[in-house]
């Protein structure tokens, strides 16, 4: 196993950067940026397959997988724990100051943000959050999911920081809480205000699930876009919208496949599976159900209205 000890016993280091490029991970493609007041780093490292162990710093470490791995082994210290099917846009997150053990057996890419803890503690704690505030994303054995709005971040923080004028270390900045907001679930961090009212949040699952209505779509997907537990999540969507989040998806998918069977030329087999639905069959039962009308009496009433504008022009 490589390790930071192979560096020297009285070797230190500051930074997660600093060990990257001095650490037997210096063999690989890596990319390293900074920006904002901070002191924040970025670095994107394309790893071959790794069994390494990262030394301690004074920083967080915010680890987000930019590939698909089949497996993934880690030790905090208790022994290694194994994930299978950790997919793109996962995230963990590295205390400060803790020596972790990493077993990937294929090739990846991981974007890592990390924060000195002498920046980040006072500004927790000032947002009155607990020393464990991030404790839902270290390794404790359960299994990662997907963050969309985190990699959204992720990519913007990395946009950024190749700009060099004051107002883009001024959004670095904002991106940076909103980053350590969002993890945290906290309205008092966020720049957005502390009465940020969660209808934002609810705004943005909406958004993804109109992207995303011909995909199959799981509540605990659409929860995280939203940065909130699955339970919470169903709450507050029919809270802020009067419909259970399967009651709107369903509405939508049915509302879309009617503009398509109306205002396409598609197949209504293709537009069944554009819009999400399982199969044509069960298009027909939902539209039948909602509508009152079948998507093939709607085509052939269509086709004979038009035939009979066709006879009036003539």
């Amino acid at each position: 196993m490589r390790s930071k000890a192979e560096l020297g016993p009285d070797t230190s280091f500051q930074t997660l950067a600093e060990f990257y490029k001095q650490s037997e991970y210096a063999v690989y493609p890596q990319q390293h940026r900074s920006g904002g007041s901070y002191s924040a780093n970025l670095m994107q490292v394309e790893q071959e397959a790794v069994d390494m162990v990262d030394a301690p710093v004074p920083e967080y470490g915010f680890a987000l997988l930019m590939s698909n791995v089949s497996t993934l082994e880690v030790d905090i210290g208790d022994g290694l724990l194994r994930y299978r099917d950790v997919q793109r846009g996962s995230l963990n997150v590295v205390p400060p100051r803790t020596e972790v053990r990493f077993v990937v057996p294929s090739s990846h890419t991981i974007r890592v943000l990390s924060i000195p803890a002498k920046t980040l503690d006072p500004i927790l704690l000032e947002a009155r959050l607990p020393s464990d505030a991030f404790s839902n994303h270290y390794f404790t054995g359960k299994e990662f999911t997907p963050q969309p709005s985190i990699d959204a971040l992720m990519n913007q923080l990395w946009r950024v920081s190749l700009g060099s004028s004051p107002s883009d270390d001024l959004y670095f900045d904002g991106l940076v809480l909103q980053f350590v907001a969002e993890l945290t679930q906290s309205r008092t961090l966020s720049p957005l205000g502390e009465e940020r009212p969660e209808d934002i949040r609810i705004a943005r699952a909406i958004e993804y699930i109109e992207a995303h209505l011909g995909r199959s779509l799981t509540v605990a997907e659409v929860a995280s876009v939203a940065c909130l537990s699955p339970a919470h999540f169903s709450r507050s969507f029919k809270a802020h919208t009067g419909e259970p989040v399967w009651t709107f998806v369903q509405r939508r998918r049915s509302e879309r496949a009617m503009e398509m069977i109306q205002h396409s030329s598609h197949t209504i087999a293709d537009i069944a599976y554009q819009c999400g639905f399982s199969n044509q069959g069960h298009m027909t039962t939902c539209l039948k159900r909602r509508f009152g009308i079948t998507p093939s009496a709607l085509r052939a009433e269509l086709r004979a209205s038009s035939r009979q504008r066709t006879r009036r022009r003539k």
